[in-house]
C-alpha cells in the first residue's frame, strides 16, 4: 500500500493486480514451482511488490494505492489440478478467481476506510476517511490485465465505482468486452516475447464503435517488453517477441538493440501512461489526457519513447462515416448510405480478420481470396478493416457521408485508423521501414475541395519493424479552408504523397 505522507481526506483509489508467473524460486532442486504457498525451503517470488515505481508516482499525484498479492491463482494457471472444491482450472477459473481477488481487496479498503478496525481490514495503516470508494481505478498487468476487466464485470451490488481501467501487454483469453461507462487504456509492448500476438488490442477492436460514455485508448509502446513493466521479473531470456521468430540476434527487439528499452526507460514510460490515464479520467486532467491523444492530436513519443497511439472518442461525439463493424459489411457503402468510391488504385479490399471463425477470410473487389495481411508477422489488431493499395500516385478512396450532404459546422476535427500494411504482405508496394502518408480531402456540395497532406512522421502512417499496429490520425476542420462545412458530401484519401504503397484504413469519423 503507498500513499503520499501526510495526505488527508478521501483519496481515490488505485489496485494494481500482476501476471501469471513462477510464485516460488531456487527451492532444493534450484528450480522454480508455482505453488502456492511455497514449500519449506523455496523462496517466494512476490510480483506484487513488482509495480514500485508504478504506486510512488501515482501515490505522488495523490491516488492510494495498493498492489495485490495474485499467487493464490499460480497453482492453477501453470497445471492441470483441479481447485480444492473440485472445480477443473481453467481460463473461467482463473480470471474469476482473479476478478474476486481484486473485489474483496478493493471492499476491504472501503471498509477500512470507514473507520472499521477490525484484522480483517488491517492494511498496517490507519486508513479511516481517507477511502474514496466512488473513485478506484483498476490497472492489470499480462493476465492481471486481463483480470480486472472481469472484475469490472463481476455481477451483484458493490461498495465502490470502478473509474478507470488500464490493461498493460494484457491477455484476452475470453473475449470480454470492457464496460461501455468505464474509460479503457491498454497499453501493448512491441517486443513481447510472451503475448507476442498483442492479443491486447482486441479488447479496443471489442469495443469500439458500440454504445460507449466513455473514451477507449491503445498506445502501442516501441521497443518495450513484457516483463520490465514488474520490477521482481527478469529479462523475457530470448523469448521471441512480437513478428520474430524465431529470435532474431539483430533485430530491433534483441536485448542487445538501441532500440529496445532497457528496465528504467520502460518503467519511466509505463508510469507516464498509466498515471496520465488516471489522473485524467479519476482527477479531471484534460491536459493528461490530451497528452496520450484523447481528443487531441496523438504523441510521437511518450518520457522520450516512440509511441502509436489509437483513441476512439464517446458515441455521442462521434459522427461515424466507415466504422466497418457489423456483419454483413460491403465495400458499397458508409455508414450513413453514402458511396464508396476509388479509382487509379491498385487494390481495394476488405480485410476482415474475424471472417475465418466465420467461414471466409474477407472480401476484395481483385479476387483475392484472403484480403487480410498475412498471419506473420502479427497483426495486432481484430477489427475489419479497408486494404488499399496503390502502385501510381494520384489513386483515391471516396467516401460519400450520406446521400445528402452533411453539416459538420458543429464537429472540430476528422479521426482515422491508419497503419501500413507489412512489406511481408505487399513487398512490391511497401518496404522495410517506409513511411506511406497521404491526404485527406473534404468535398463539399458545390463541388469546392480543401486538402490537408500528412506528415511522414505520423506514426501512424510509419512501418515499424515487427508488428501492424493501427495508430489514429486526427487533423482539426481548421485546416480544411475554402469548404463549406455545412453541406459536406464526401471524404477523400488520396495517395499522392508516396509513389507506391498500401495501408489499412477503418474506424473514420469527425469528432465534435
Amino acid at each position: 500500500i503507498t500513499l503520499r505522507a501526510g495526505s488527508r481526506g478521501p483519496l481515490p483509489v488505485v489496485v494494481i493486480l500482476h501476471g501469471a508467473h513462477q510464485s516460488c524460486a531456487e527451492g532444493p532442486d534450484g528450480m522454480s514451482s508455482s505453488d502456492f504457498p511455497c514449500l519449506p525451503g523455496w523462496e517466494p517470488v512476490e510480483s506484487h511488490t513488482g509495480y514500485r515505481y508504478l504506486a510512488e508516482r501515482l501515490a505522488g499525484d495523490g491516488f492510494l494505492v495498493v498492489s495485490v498479492d495474485g499467487r493464490p491463482v499460480a497453482p492453477f494457471d501453470h497445471t492441470a489440478r483441479p481447485f480444492p472444491d473440485g472445480a477443473e482450472a481453467g481460463v473461467s477459473t482463473w480470471m474469476d478467481l482473479r476478478a474476486r481477488i481484486v473485489d474483496a481487496h478493493v471492499r476491504r479498503l472501503v471498509r477500512a476506510g470507514a473507520g472499521e478496525t477490525d484484522p480483517g481490514v488491517d492494511f498496517g495503516v490507519r486508513l479511516a476517511g481517507r477511502v474514496d470508494a466512488a473513485d478506484v481505478g483498476l490497472v492489470g498487468h499480462s493476465r492481471g490485465g486481463e483480470g480486472v476487466v472481469w472484475a469490472s464485470l463481476l455481477d451483484g451490488p458493490r461498495t465502490y465505482r470502478v473509474r478507470a481501467l488500464v490493461a498493460l501487454a494484457p491477455t484476452d483469453f475470453a473475449d470480454r468486452v470492457v464496460p461501455a461507462t468505464v474509460p479503457f487504456a491498454v497499453v501493448l509492448p512491441t517486443c513481447d516475447g510472451d503475448v507476442s500476438d498483442l492479443q491486447g488490442a482486441h479488447f479496443f477492436d471489442r469495443a469500439r464503435n458500440s454504445a460507449r460514455t466513455q473514451p477507449l485508448l491503445q498506445v502501442a509502446v516501441h521497443g518495450a517488453n513484457h516483463d520490465f513493466f514488474n520490477g521482481v521479473w527478469p529479462d523475457e531470456w530470448g523469448l521471441a517477441a512480437a513478428g520474430t521468430f524465431p529470435v532474431d540476434p539483430a533485430g530491433g527487439c534483441d536485448p542487445g538493440s538501441e532500440a529496445r528499452l532497457s528496465r528504467g526507460r520502460q518503467e519511466a514510460v509505463g508510469a507516464a501512461i498509466v498515471a496520465s490515464f488516471l489522473r485524467g479520467t479519476m482527477l479531471g486532467d484534460a491536459g493528461a489526457l490530451a497528452a496520450l491523444g484523447v481528443d487531441a492530436r496523438p504523441p510521437d513519443a511518450i518520457a522520450g519513447v516512440p509511441v502509436t497511439a489509437r483513441a476512439q472518442e464517446p458515441t455521442a461525439r462521434r459522427i461515424d462515416i466507415a466504422p466497418l463493424a457489423g456483419s454483413p459489411y460491403d465495400l458499397a457503402q458508409t455508414a450513413g448510405g453514402g458511396r464508396i468510391s476509388s479509382a487509379g488504385l491498385a487494390y481495394l479490399a476488405l480485410c476482415r480478420p474475424g471472417a475465418a471463425d466465420e467461414g471466409g477470410e474477407g472480401s476484395g473487389t481483385d479476387g483475392r481470396s484472403d484480403a487480410c495481411p498475412p498471419a506473420w508477422p502479427p497483426q495486432a489488431q481484430a477489427a475489419d478493416e479497408l486494404r488499399v493499395g496503390w502502385s501510381a500516385p494520384g489513386g483515391r478512396l471516396a467516401l460519400a457521408l450520406a446521400p445528402r450532404p452533411v453539416d459538420l459546422r458543429r464537429a472540430d476535427a476528422v479521426t482515422l485508423s491508419v497503419a501500413p500494411t507489412p512489406p511481408e504482405a505487399d513487398p512490391e508496394l511497401n518496404g522495410a521501414g517506409s513511411a506511406r502518408p497521404f491526404s485527406i480531402a473534404l468535398v463539399d456540395a458545390s463541388g469546392r475541395r480543401a486538402t490537408v497532406a500528412l506528415s511522414s512522421a505520423e506514426p501512424a502512417v510509419r512501418s515499424w519493424p515487427t508488428l501492424t499496429v493501427l495508430g489514429t490520425v486526427r487533423v482539426p476542420l481548421s485546416r480544411f479552408r475554402g469548404v463549406d462545412l455545412s453541406r459536406i458530401a464526401r471524404l477523400e484519401l488520396v495517395f499522392d504523397r508516396t509513389q507506391r504503397g498500401a495501408v489499412l484504413v477503418t474506424d473514420v469519423a469527425f469528432t465534435r
